[in-house]
């Protein structure tokens, strides 16, 4: 199974689900967020390979933003993540394509036609889990920790996290992700992880914030 996961060669990482699992075990609330709205812009920084990178809501229907993204992928490890996964165009190291995400005051929840699966909630306790099923396999995403102090160090300052482990991917070299989200400030960071054992971060900033 193909799971729909690179924002810029990460795009698809940071703000997708599976559209072929079912539906999520938890559906997110709240208020609609700023950083969903139209025309809302994310910028990204920390991956050499990436270049010309550009992500933008170009739609919201219903609570969900329609995010399309761009860019330059020249590291191989990307470019062939990319190349496996349904949705991404891929034309030489050009990427391009769309994903949809549903932002609101209470946390972050990627959408999919068939399904839906809660990213980060800002009330998260240590331990909370999400998950997505097909068949016999299973994506979980699991609060691993969450900030008292601010000790992220993010856009020049220190800010408090909720970092969230991702699993059950069955991409060829990919072992985990982890995202590292703000009450504020949304999505800021995603670590993808490699079987060979190695592991690249993407930083993410977003025009507004909640």
């Amino acid at each position: 199974m193909k799971t729909k996961i690179m924002i810029i060669a990460l795009m698809a990482i940071a703000f997708t689900a599976c559209e072929k699992y079912g539906l999520g075990t938890q559906s997110l609330g709240g208020s609609q967020s700023p950083i969903g709205e139209v025309n809302t812009s994310f910028t990204f920084s920390g991956i050499s390979g990436i270049s010309n990178a550009s992500a933008r809501v170009t739609e919201l229907t219903g609570g969900v933003s329609k995010i399309d993204f761009t860019g330059l992928v020249t590291d191989s490890k990307l470019l062939a993540l990319a190349n496996y996964l349904s949705g991404v165009t891929v034309s030489g190291n050009t990427i391009s394509g769309s994903v949809s995400t549903k932002f609101t005051s209470e946390g972050i929840e990627t959408v999919h036609e068939g399904g839906k699966l809660i990213l980060v909630k800002y009330d998260a306790k240590v331990g909370d889990k999400y998950t997505l099923k097909t068949g016999n396999e299973t994506l979980t995403r699991e609060v691993k920790s969450k900030s008292v102090d601010d000790d992220y160090y993010w856009g020049g300052m220190m800010i408090k996290t909720i970092a969230v482990e991702e699993t059950g991917h069955s991409e060829p070299g990919i072992s985990k992700m982890e995202y590292m989200s703000n009450h504020k400030f949304g999505l800021v960071g995603v670590k993808l992880h490699f079987t060979d054992g190695t592991s690249k971060t993407l930083d993410i900033y977003s025009s507004k914030q909640n």
